[in-house]
């Protein structure tokens, strides 16, 4: 697995008294969130947004190109599963020292 005893349990804030999760259990959450984007097309958005995003820069219509970006960001903001894990888990120290530790490209 990707994440080591080190960084297990994953908890979703700095506080001990959170619900922690082993490696495993975290990584089949992403899966499942994923999964579900998958299943409600919100994967799809995603890719649309990343094509807005890009013809907002060459966009001779910037309002409406910026309206259609914040329109599809919205949409995928509010009901993507992984967006929401995302934000769960986007004070966990354990992720926090992964990032770090593991996938810094500092060295």
């Amino acid at each position: 697995g990707f994440l080591s005893t080190e960084y297990s349990p994953i908890h979703a804030g700095s506080g001990d008294s959170d619900v922690g999760y082993e490696a495993s259990q975290f990584m089949a959450m992403v899966r499942a969130a994923k999964q579900q984007d998958l299943a409600d097309g919100i994967v799809e958005k995603m890719g649309e947004l990343k094509t807005a995003e890009k013809a907002l820069k060459k966009a001779a219509d910037k309002a409406s190109a910026a309206a259609t970006v914040a329109s599809l960001r919205q949409t995928i903001d509010a009901t993507s599963q992984l967006v929401g894990l995302k934000r769960r888990f986007e004070h966990s120290p354990q992720l926090a020292a992964v990032g770090r530790n593991i996938l810094s490209w500092d060295v």
